[in-house]
């Protein structure tokens, strides 16, 4: 885990480069920003996505991301902000998620899956599926940002802005970056792991051991269980 910021972690997402890349991907879910009755996604209207492709457009100038920042902000700020957090999350939780095993992407998911399959001969034929519940938002958000060694001051400014857009788009972000701690876990073990989002997969030789990874895992070790997470 890296070593908590000093300083406030989401400075970067105030940056003039941060916020002209987010205006950009919020212009991207909107082919056609001059024309009327253009689907929206999130909480930006057809005038407001048509403010922010105007040429003259200039980001917000932001000398902290505070309390008082977001309840001066408009509608429009709220949202670049709330999409610049969330690809700072982002490349934060790239950098600290485990390798191994471990492969996070639905391709992967399914190359662990065939790989348990082919290696049947070899032993690992015992599979374990789990779904990990939603959680309280306020504690999915303390342990994400604990997971990516992110002070505990960020929790309320992150959580107001994840109410900033209707597609919530900080939310998957921080429920996967919470479950960080179980990923090093079982990689750090060498079980044989993968998880995309809320699936999760287990595989070993045998019943007994993968009783006891699974005891290991979910119950001693990260307390899944114990906090109602697992199902």
């Amino acid at each position: 885990m890296t070593t908590p910021a000093t300083a406030s972690s989401l400075r970067e997402a105030t940056s003039p480069e941060a916020l002209t890349r987010a205006r950009r991907r919020l212009l991207t879910a909107h082919p056609d920003p001059t024309r009327a009755n253009t689907p929206m996604s999130g909480s930006l209207t057809d005038e407001q996505v048509r403010l922010l492709a105007a040429s003259d457009w200039v980001h917000p100038r932001i000398t902290a991301l505070d309390a008082n920042t977001l309840t001066t902000a408009d509608t429009i700020t709220r949202a670049l902000l709330a999409e610049s957090v969330r690809e700072t999350l982002v490349r934060r939780l790239a950098a600290e998620r485990p390798h191994g095993t471990y492969d996070d992407t639905r391709a992967g998911h399914d190359a662990f899956s065939r790989g348990v399959v082919d290696d049947y001969d070899h032993g690992n034929h015992h599979l374990a599926r789990a779904t990990i519940r939603s959680a309280d938002p306020g504690l999915v958000t303390r342990a994400a940002l604990s997971a990516l060694g992110l002070p505990d001051t960020d929790t309320t400014i992150i959580d107001e802005l994840a109410q900033a857009s209707d597609t919530n788009p900080i939310a998957s972000v921080l429920a996967d970056a919470a479950l960080l701690d179980l990923d090093r876990y079982a990689t750090g073990r060498g079980l044989r792991y993968s998880r995309v989002e809320t699936a999760l997969m287990l595989a070993a030789p045998s019943d007994q051991c993968l009783a006891d990874a699974i005891y290991r895992l979910f119950r001693v070790e990260c307390g899944w269980r114990r906090l109602g997470l697992l199902r």
